[in-house]
């Protein structure tokens, strides 16, 4: 599935293959605020092209210059 920028977001991930069972369909895309310092530890995995593009573009229109801070911020969101 490509992503379009110009389309809603909502819309682009509809078609989607992965399960949405237990995510609030209010989801709130956090803005970029200052949180709590919690210490940092590096780990690898992997997305695919088009994930990670999508990733990087949604960082960047909340204002977020590092990505995962903003994954690690919208994961906390969810939680709570």
């Amino acid at each position: 599935m490509a992503f379009e920028p110009n389309k809603n977001i909502k819309q682009a991930l509809q078609g989607s293959e992965f399960k949405k069972e237990n995510i609030n369909q209010d989801l709130v895309i956090p803005s970029k605020v200052q949180s709590e310092r919690e210490n940092k530890k590096n780990y690898t995995f992997t997305l695919k092209p088009s994930v990670r593009k999508q990733l990087k573009m949604l960082a960047k229109q909340q204002g977020y210059n590092s990505d995962s801070q903003f994954l690690s911020d919208l994961i906390e969101s969810i939680k709570k």
